[in-house]
Formats: C-alpha cells, sequence, structure tokens
C-alpha cells in the first residue's frame, strides 16, 4: 500500500511539472501597442519581432518568422552563426545547449550535424520537434514578397562568409529590404565595401560619441541601443547626428511609451506587437 502510494504522490509531481512547464512555455498572443494608443497612421512606430514571433513558437524558428509575417510586423530579426563547413544558420547562440537537447557548438559542428538538433525549452517547443534550424536561406525564403523586413544579426566575430550572406539576399532580390545589425562594427564596415546600398544599424550596449562616429562613418542608418542604457541625452544625441535610434529589448507598454515621448519610434520586442 505504502507503494502504491508513493507511486501515485511521483505521478502526480511529475504531472504537475509537466503542467507548469506547458503553461510557462505556452504560446501567447502579443500585447498591442496600437491599442494603448502609441502609434498612428499619421506618427507610425516600426516594431521588430526579435528573433521572430517568438510568443507562438521557439525564437528563431521559421514557424516564428512566418508569425511575424502573419503579424505585419516591420521587421523580423534573426541571429546567424556559421557551422565548421561555412553555412550560415539561425540560431542566437554558439553553444547548442542554450536552445537544443544537445551539446557542443554550432560552429564546430556541421550543417547536417546542426540540422539533427531539436528545439529545447521554448515557446511550445514539444510541438516542433521536427522543425530544424533554419538556414539563411530559408529564413530568407519566409520573408520575400512579404511587407515584414529581413534583419540580419551577425554574431560572427569574423568577416569570414559575410559575401555569401549578400549572394542569399540578392538571389532573392532582397539587398534594399534587408537590415543588418551587428556589434562587430569590422564586420558592418566588410557589408559596406561589399554593396553600400544595405542599410545597415550599429548595435550598442552603451551609446557614445565614438559610436555614433564610427556608425556615421560606414553609412549606418540606425544606432540600435540596450533600452536600459539609454537616457533622454543619449536619445537627443542620436537623433540630433541624423541617425535613427532602435532601442532593445523593450517588452513593456510604460517602457515604449516612455521612450516614444523621447522621440524614438523603432523598438525591438519580444512581447508586443502592433
Amino acid at each position: 500500500m505504502k507503494r502504491l502510494l508513493s507511486f501515485i504522490i511521483v505521478l502526480a509531481i511529475i504531472g504537475a511539472a509537466v503542467f507548469g512547464v506547458k503553461q510557462y512555455f505556452s504560446p501567447k498572443e502579443p500585447e498591442s501597442l496600437s491599442a494603448h494608443g502609441i502609434g498612428s497612421q499619421f506618427d507610425p512606430i516600426y516594431v521588430t519581432a526579435h528573433r521572430g514571433g517568438n510568443t507562438e513558437a521557439p525564437e528563431n524558428s521559421l514557424p516564428s518568422f512566418r508569425s511575424a509575417v502573419q503579424k505585419n510586423f516591420y521587421a523580423a530579426e534573426c541571429d546567424i552563426l556559421r557551422t565548421k563547413d561555412g553555412k550560415w544558420v539561425i540560431t542566437h547562440d554558439d553553444s547548442v545547449i542554450n536552445h537544443f537537447f544537445g551539446t557542443g557548438k554550432v560552429s564546430e559542428m556541421t550543417f547536417d550535424e546542426v540540422r539533427k538538433l531539436k528545439y529545447s525549452f521554448d515557446t511550445a517547443f514539444w510541438e516542433y520537434q521536427d522543425e530544424k534550424i533554419p538556414s539563411l536561406e530559408e529564413y530568407l525564403d519566409v520573408l520575400a514578397g512579404s511587407n515584414t523586413r529581413p534583419e540580419i544579426e551577425i554574431k560572427s566575430k569574423t568577416t569570414e562568409g559575410l559575401e555569401d550572406v549578400l549572394s542569399a539576399l540578392r538571389a532573392r532580390s532582397l539587398t534594399k529590404q534587408a537590415i543588418i545589425i551587428s556589434f562587430h562594427y569590422e564586420c558592418l564596415e566588410r557589408i559596406h565595401e561589399l554593396d553600400k546600398s544595405i542599410e545597415l544599424w550599429y548595435l550598442m550596449d552603451d551609446i557614445t560619441d565614438d559610436g555614433i562616429d564610427k556608425a556615421l562613418k560606414i553609412g549606418c542608418k540606425a544606432i540600435s541601443a540596450n533600452y536600459k542604457n539609454t537616457g533622454a541625452e543619449d536619445v537627443a544625441m542620436v537623433l540630433d547626428s541624423g541617425l535613427k535610434l532602435v532601442v532593445w529589448t523593450v517588452d513593456s507598454i510604460d517602457t515604449v511609451s516612455t521612450f516614444y515621448n523621447m522621440g524614438v519610434r523603432y523598438f525591438v520586442t519580444n512581447k508586443l506587437g502592433i
């Protein structure tokens, strides 16, 4: 009898844990900014879906990008890393264990090895076990022909293989629509050397005069900054330079409203919608 009772308790604990995981990672509808009176037809805001529509599917997955397109986001941001055999794939971290069931590094795996990985604890991950890590080309195919702009963050710290990124954009006639962003100035500089028509955004944790000067030097259109480290003086400094200011990653209506009132119109978000 005691064994049976213990078994029932264990099952109950497991069931509660599974229920809790499903509740935590269940899909959620993005909260609408327009419903809160932020932005209008005459004074629009431009909202980027951070790593795609990740409240409805695992981040950086093809379903998350399809969601961003369906919801008509201004842009769908992705992160790209290069495999050992030179293929650009869509994932944020080089360390596999952060987003997938597995171990190792993307940069030390072949494309075929990367494609065997399964999404781990992320939005409704149990529904997407047949999804593979997208290639850059697959991501671009989702956005081609839509109103949602590709926003590609280069995570690599080297400039190797950037020609392939441009080739993929050109093959889909997306060079005028795409935005390329990076913390790594050398990567943006190299993209600018290869194709001056590509829109560039320089990512920064902290806005500095030097950073603004460097962005202007290579023709960047915007500074994309961490909102937590950005104040009114920083906003004014960027906007006075003629650059756009994009703030990330803003998941609070009140925070968007604060920056909107400062003159910011570009936002990157996980949880908010248009």
